[in-house]
């Protein structure tokens, strides 16, 4: 295990990074920031600099579905993005995505301006 906190871009490939909080990290391959950070097992949104103790379940329907904030995800990176309705929660491909609250009422404000 590296030295200070994991992140993990979120935009491209790049598997993640280590790094101190204190040097405004950028990815390493794309050089975006970061979406989220961790912290042994804790998980925190990057924009917010919050703990994102809640997740959503999701499948890989996610990957058929065209969104309406593609394009504007950072601004609220961390919101639900993948919803995508009723999800059997025992699905073989169900998947657990943690979520930060202020960046969802970020996104609930800007889809509801739409």
């Amino acid at each position: 295990m590296g030295d200070g906190y994991f992140f993990s871009c979120g935009v491209c490939s790049h598997p993640g990074f280590y790094a101190e909080l204190a040097e405004s990290p950028t990815c390493v391959k794309c050089g975006r920031d970061p979406i989220l950070y961790r912290d042994s097992d804790t998980i925190y949104c990057f924009l917010h600099r919050t703990e994102m103790p809640d997740s959503y379940t999701t499948t890989s329907q996610f990957i058929l579905t065209e969104f309406h904030w593609r394009g504007h995800e950072q601004l609220f990176p961390n919101a639900k993005l993948f919803a995508i309705g009723d999800v059997d929660e025992t699905a073989d491909d169900a998947q657990r995505l943690p979520y930060c609250p202020q960046c969802q009422s970020a996104y609930e404000a800007w889809s509801a301006s739409r």
